[in-house]
């Protein structure tokens, strides 16, 4: 009887089949939707810099069109660079990070 009563201790009552078929259901949607919101954020993201790039490229042509390429256009189209180029490094930073995240998510 003790042994018995020892191996019982930690153990957790048995949940009926539709309550086990629930809780596995609510989880697996809750995965679902944690998954849908990352990648939509990621998406975002990537829009973000691919507008700031189209952007720097419209800029520098205008601003090549009204001065020809001078210094100060050497200097924008530098500066413009480095933020794009700061901007893409950060955008694909945060897609691994959320693909390592997604793979979890998958595990999960």
């Amino acid at each position: 009887m003790a042994m018995k009563l020892s191996s019982q201790v930690g153990a957790a009552p048995a949940q009926p089949g539709h309550v086990r078929a629930q809780l596995l259901a609510t989880e697996h949607w809750s995965l679902l939707a944690t998954r849908s919101q990352t990648w939509s954020e990621v998406m975002g993201r990537i829009t973000i810099h691919l507008t700031v790039s189209s952007a720097a490229i419209v800029a520098l042509a205008l601003v090549a069109q009204a001065s020809g390429f001078g210094a100060r256009f050497q200097g924008l189209a530098i500066g413009l660079a480095a933020i794009v180029l700061l901007l893409g490094t950060l955008t694909a930073v945060r897609v691994y990070n959320a693909s390592t995240d997604d793979l979890a998510l998958v595990w999960g």
